[in-house]
């Protein structure tokens, strides 16, 4: 098994290389953090754009901002942000990607 390790905002993070239980996860996303803001979301982007990570452009979620990634499995890993600047709640269709 293979995999990478790190941490996000000093919190400990490994990801591990498992193509046959990543299957079962296909469409879920089973890990979510939060960051701050849209601030905290476009560093996010711009930090993935750094490191070559392949990723969806920032998203409008029904309450703040998220970020959506993918493991080496393409297991959805995502990062949704704490303010409140941004509510859809009710409304169909989102997230949305930002234009």
């Amino acid at each position: 098994m293979r995999g990478v390790a790190g941490t996000i905002d000093g919190v400990p993070v490994a990801l591990r290389v498992h193509e046959t239980a990543a299957a079962g996860l296909a469409g879920f996303d089973p890990v979510c953090f939060s960051i701050a803001d849209r601030a905290a979301a476009e560093a996010w982007i711009a930090r993935l754009d750094e490191l070559g990570v392949e990723h969806p452009p920032l998203f409008e979620a029904t309450l703040g901002w998220m970020v959506r990634v993918h493991d080496p499995d393409g297991t959805e890993i995502r990062l949704y942000s704490l303010a409140k600047d941004v509510d859809h709640t009710g409304e169909r269709g989102f997230a949305q990607r930002v234009r």
